[in-house]
């Protein structure tokens, strides 16, 4: 981890994706994947353990991590902003059904109670993009008009919350437990 965020840095490139060329070679316990999409109230294994445990305070933390690296004031709009907020939309809910439906058609089953219906809406609420588009916004434009719009776009994508529940309501996606 040291080496690679040290290369990173050398190279002049963003130390945040210090973990990327890394994360391929971490051990996996195949019990772990073996049953990736069925859910089991009795799994004790580290995993899980550490999801279940953490769950909170990672939402928290990311939540307030996207506000606090936002640092854009709310006139900053611009074409930036609503090419990042359609790009956010389209293009992740597009790509995640499109994606869903070949991984289905190569033999890779979606997971239980789990139609196109579902696979839709679940693209939607992924456009919601607070955390890694503003960190791509801040990397990727060095004018800082055009970052302040492009991180507006970012801060937008909060409202495809309201998007996603209307098409959950609309498509009848229930709550599974």
């Amino acid at each position: 981890g040291v080496l690679s965020w040290y290369g990173l840095y050398s190279a002049h490139l963003h130390v945040a994706l210090a973990l990327v060329p890394i994360i391929p070679f971490l051990p996996v316990d195949q019990r772990e994947t073996a049953h990736i999409f069925e859910a089991d109230i009795h799994e004790h294994s580290t995993l899980t353990r550490f999801e279940h445990d953490w769950r909170i305070f990672i939402d928290f933390g990311l939540f307030f991590f996207g506000l606090s690296n936002a640092g854009v004031q709310f006139s900053e709009f611009g074409v930036p902003t609503w090419l990042v907020f359609c790009a956010l939309l389209f293009g992740k809910t597009i790509g995640i059904t499109l994606l869903g439906i070949l991984a289905r058609l190569m033999g890779f089953p979606l997971p239980n109670d789990m139609g196109l219906k579902e696979l839709f809406t679940a693209g939607i609420v992924a456009a919601v993009g607070l955390t890694v588009a503003l960190f791509m916004a801040t990397a990727a434009f060095v004018d800082l008009n055009i970052q302040g719009a492009a991180k507006m776009g970012a801060l937008l994508s909060a409202l495809i919350a309201v998007i996603a529940v209307a098409f959950g309501r609309v498509l009848h996606i229930k709550r599974i437990e």
